[in-house]
């Protein structure tokens, strides 16, 4: 099988850059963008976190495992 850099199972988180510089990371069973950004140039570093729930990863296609807990 195939590993993928975004859902590599040998991992606990594997994380990638996408094309615009966002970190993205699936993190149970929900793909996580985190964005640094500042608001205006000198401004404070900002930082925004958005999830989107998954089933395949949009990377391999690979189904994601439910984990038993």
């Amino acid at each position: 099988m195939e590993n993928c850099s975004l859902c590599n199972t040998g991992q606990k988180q594997s994380t990638e850059y996408d094309s615009q510089g966002r970190i993205v990371s699936i993190v149970d069973k929900d793909l996580v963008f985190v964005e640094n950004y500042r608001e205006y140039a000198g401004g404070m570093l900002q930082t925004q976190q958005s999830t989107l729930p998954i089933s395949f990863c949009p990377m391999c296609g690979r189904a994601l495992r439910q984990e038993e807990g």
